[in-house]
């Protein structure tokens, strides 16, 4: 994948609460189309050897010491058939600043090679397993417009709220099927028609 940045000074408008959603979207949509690109393709076929045509992705969000002045969409999970998934996103050396400096101090904890390009999903492990990065669900939306972004990331740190990695890993787009899941998709969807 193509060089990221992720210095505040490329950013054109300062990021808020308000505006952080659509911030989260547009880095979402890049990830998207460079997945495409990539012609990267959902785990999974079906028995007539089709794939399907979803387009459901979760955002995976590094909860950084800047929080919502600068988050950074890590990758994406893009979810196939039968429980699969798979994440697409930066590598080590995509990324740079603090991220890629405290990516790479946590590499060295975890006692990985500081030598390899770790790919998108070992990047995104240890994240998890440090609680700094979060599959955003449309629930977690909705508790970041009634509590605030900084509230959510600061609850996942702290192991209030989930990860969401092993819910989503188990079940995939199959997540949506609790109710308080699909009741929140289904007001966001509303909102955006």
């Amino acid at each position: 994948m193509s060089s990221r940045s992720t210095k505040k000074e490329n950013q054109e408008e300062p990021i808020s609460e308000s505006n952080i959603e659509q911030v989260i979207q547009a880095q979402v949509v890049h990830l998207s189309s460079a997945a495409v690109d990539q012609e990267i393709q959902r785990p999974g076929t079906f028995t007539c050897g089709r794939r399907t045509g979803s387009k459901l992705v979760f955002p995976i969000v590094y909860l950084g010491k800047d929080g919502v002045e600068n988050p950074v969409v890590l990758g994406i999970v893009m979810t196939g058939l039968h429980g699969k998934s798979l994440i697409f996103g930066y590598q080590l050396e995509d990324l740079d600043g603090d991220l890629k400096e405290e990516l790479e101090q946590l590499i060295e904890f975890e006692g990985l090679s500081e030598r390899v390009n770790w790919p998108a999903d070992a990047l995104v492990n240890v994240l998890f397993d440090h609680r700094k990065a979060l599959i955003l669900l449309p629930n977690d939306v909705l508790y970041a417009r009634e509590h605030g972004w900084n509230q959510l990331f600061e609850d996942v740190k702290a192991g209030v709220r989930t990860t969401n990695r092993t819910a989503v890993r188990r079940m995939g787009r199959l997540i949506l099927g609790s109710d308080r899941q699909v009741d929140a998709y289904n007001q966001i969807a509303n909102e955006s028609a």
